[in-house]
């Protein structure tokens, strides 16, 4: 009978090689952005969010976690959220290599790829994170690059605004030490509020405008109330109190 070692090595491949679809998935974002086709660019992005989301849940499925798929994930995350968005919302400005334009592609490299080398060294609080996790802020400014442009509204002067000042907002809040939710390491119970508040969010702006303003909306939604989600709860205190009478009790 095959060992638990054994298996767990023969799977060994699978989470790293999920990690290099999302890799080539923000390569293929970047390749479209110099290709003008900015609405696939910006749906890659979100299909990057999916590869990255299930790469360190198949680690854990076969119990094979390493320090090398770490770094890997870090790798591919900086493609995918960091360059490929930066990209897009630089081409999208239609302006030439304008100084502030330039200044806000900076600040978002700078605070995306820091962002990304802090969680490696500093992980953070287990069911938190620290400073908004690149995936988000690259959904964020991608699927509101879309949305003008579903919405004509690219050319129109505060567009480049409202992505300025954007691109600045969640720079800041990539570098900032505010508390993010790990969704996926809390109980559901905790968050179904700002589940059932985002999903309408998205249903009624879908149903009245489209699916590209929807998932701007509901990106910007999570941003700006999704830490108030990581704030410790009562019933949480109770259960760490439980824990340390039942560790004292032993």
């Amino acid at each position: 009978m095959e060992s638990e070692q054994e298996r767990r090595l023969s799977f060994s491949w699978l989470p790293n090689t999920v990690t290099f679809f999302n890799l080539f998935t923000g390569f293929l974002a970047i390749l479209m952005v110099t290709e003008k086709r900015y609405d696939t660019a910006g749906w890659l992005v979100l299909i990057a969010l999916f590869w990255d989301s299930i790469d360190g849940n198949v680690a854990r499925a076969f119990k094979n976690p390493t320090l090398l798929g770490k770094e890997l994930d870090s790798l591919a995350d900086i493609v995918s959220f960091v360059v490929a968005p930066a990209l897009l919302a630089a081409k999208s400005w239609h302006y030439e290599a304008a100084p502030w334009t330039l200044a806000a592609v900076f600040l978002y490299l700078a605070a995306g790829s820091y962002r990304l080398a802090r969680f490696n060294v500093q992980p953070g609080a287990k069911k938190t994170f620290q400073g908004l996790p690149t995936p988000a802020a690259a959904v964020t400014l991608s699927m509101t690059v879309l949305a003008y442009r579903k919405n004509a509204a690219a050319q129109s002067e505060h567009f480049a605004l409202v992505i300025f000042f954007l691109t600045i907002l969640i720079s800041f809040l990539m570098v900032s030490h505010i508390s993010y939710p790990k969704l996926s390491a809390i109980k559901f119970a905790k968050w179904k509020s700002l589940f059932a508040m985002a999903l309408s969010l998205f249903a009624v702006t879908f149903f009245v405008m489209n699916c590209e303003t929807a998932l701007a909306l509901m990106s910007f939604f999570f941003i700006i109330l999704a830490p108030a989600y990581s704030l410790p709860s009562h019933s949480a205190e109770e259960e760490d109190q439980e824990s340390l009478v039942s560790k004292i009790s032993k």
